[in-house]
């Protein structure tokens, strides 16, 4: 059987919100204990952190081993892990347009 998605969120066309800067209007709350797929399309050659917060710890999970992600490519990594209620963000380590992010639910 094949994996089932449901999109949680999704960004078009992000203004570079800074470096180290929340990218997604507001946290999104993860819905389940299931998986997230993260695909994400940069402007600009920068490592991409999905940043989640359990309780009162966040914890930077750096997406393609912490290497920066070729721009104008589109890159999808899936993060094991998640629990209900962790809030989710994204941010770029360098100042960078998104031109495109989604955070889908997977199982």
């Amino acid at each position: 059987m094949s994996p089932m998605y449901r999109n949680v969120t999704k960004g078009w066309a992000i203004s570079a919100p800074g470096a180290n800067t929340d990218a997604l209007p507001s946290d999104v709350t993860w819905p389940s204990d299931r998986a997230c797929r993260i695909s994400i399309q940069v402007a600009t050659s920068t490592v991409v952190n999905l940043m989640v917060t359990r309780g009162a710890t966040e914890k930077a999970l750096g997406l393609n081993s912490n290497t920066a992600l070729t721009a104008g490519a589109v890159h999808t990594f899936d993060v094991y892990g998640m629990e209900k209620d962790d809030s989710v963000q994204v941010q770029v380590e360098t100042d960078s347009a998104i031109d495109m992010v989604s955070l889908e639910e997977i199982w």
